[in-house]
């Protein structure tokens, strides 16, 4: 059995813990494939939309220019940066938005696994201070369910530095929000941890005999 330590993002985690009992075995051995190959994030897709983000959550607003984002971006970026923006424009509705900061990532780990914890905002969120992960998939609509393993990791990580944790759904516009205190959590994800490690080698077994 390999000793090196396996590196992979709480997304990839969280498809992990979502997978139920018959699929875990395959969604690991995708996850081993995916940063075997080189995984990538599809780019920068985003940079420019965080950054005008950013500068506008700096300020406190006009919610008003969050319409104006897409023109800012090549046209066949357009459509999929009117989504997200149309979907920041309901979430900022009537309330009171600022950013306070950009939390640096942290690590979760057990045993040889090593989570990237990476949520992108500090928010003063009607004055609550939120961290939040933004979910940018636009084909893959958040749910309580998705966002549960997402706030577990962010809470065993973050519940020192805010009075709130969210996951963004950009696109749709929502907030799923939990509590940094549940201490609970940890054994769960430790569970989910094993399970994963132990998928992750089996995966390298299988391949080396192919």
């Amino acid at each position: 059995m390999s000793s090196d330590p396996i590196q992979i993002t709480m997304t990839s985690f969280a498809r992990f813990i979502l997978a139920d009992a018959q699929s875990k075995m395959a969604q690991a051995r995708s996850i081993r494939h995916q940063y075997e190959d080189g995984y990538s994030q599809g780019g920068d897709h985003w940079r420019y939309l965080r950054s005008e983000m950013h500068d506008l959550l700096m300020t406190g607003g006009p919610r008003s220019a969050v319409k104006a984002i897409p023109k800012g971006v090549r046209a066949k970026q357009r459509n999929a940066y009117d989504s997200a923006c149309n979907g920041m424009f309901k979430f900022w509705g009537r309330k009171h938005l600022r950013l306070l900061g950009e939390p640096e990532s942290r690590h979760w780990t057990y045993d040889r696994l090593e989570v990237k914890v990476n949520p992108e905002w500090l928010l003063d969120l009607d004055g609550v201070e939120t961290v939040v992960k933004l979910h940018l998939r636009r084909d893959i609509p958040l749910t309580k369910r998705v966002a549960d393993p997402l706030l577990s990791l962010m809470a065993v990580t973050f519940d020192a530095e805010a009075s709130g944790l969210g996951v963004l759904d950009v696109h749709r516009g929502k907030l799923f929000s939990g509590t940094p205190h549940n201490r609970e959590l940890a054994p769960v994800l430790e569970m989910q941890a094993a399970a994963f490690v132990v998928g992750w080698d089996a995966a390298s077994r299988g391949a080396s005999a192919a």
